[in-house]
């Protein structure tokens, strides 16, 4: 249904999304909590995500058949990280749920006196986890600039579901 590059690109765009209107949590009064020599930091974030090429894949509707299509979520992100050298270098975990796709296909046909309904449903999501090396260097003592380095992972998993009904007229 929805090709490898589809998803890619579509995972892509969620990202630079959600990387670029990320919405950060600081936790403490310094934004970390001390543990020994190392400071914890942790983060949240909240994006738009968007399946832009669902429908691309997808056979207009027959004259008796009905689509919905839901291809926009609201994605989350988490992240925890260790300062190793206090304002320069760290590493990060994260976490980002970027939503779920809907679609759901209903046809009816008649026949012999009955109403046939078939109900087609599918649902997709992608979800992605990594680590990250974060360098940075701060302009001043409230602002600071950064890079990261890592791997991500992201897993997509597809739900189906189909049902019959019958009716007599």
């Amino acid at each position: 249904m929805l090709g490898f590059f589809g998803v890619c690109r579509t995972l892509l765009s969620a990202l630079v999304f959600c990387l670029c209107f990320c919405i950060q949590v600081a936790f403490a009064a310094d934004r970390v909590f001390r543990i020994a020599p190392l400071k914890l930091y942790l983060g949240a974030g909240l994006g738009y995500s968007a399946y832009p090429n669902i429908d691309n894949n997808i056979d207009p509707p027959e004259e008796n058949e009905t689509q919905s299509i839901e291809d926009t979520a609201i994605g989350y992100s988490f992240f925890l990280g260790f300062e190793f050298i206090p304002d320069y270098l760290s590493v990060e975990f994260m976490y980002v749920d970027f939503g779920e796709a809907d679609l759901k296909f209903v046809l009816t046909e008649e026949d012999m006196g009955a109403v046939d309904t078939y109900i087609d449903e599918v649902t997709t999501s992608v979800e992605a986890y990594g680590i990250s090396l974060r360098a940075s260097y701060p302009v001043t003592s409230h602002i600071s600039v950064y890079g990261k380095l890592g791997y991500s992972k992201w897993e997509f998993s597809d739900d189906y579901s189909y049902s019959h009904r019958r009716r007599n007229l």
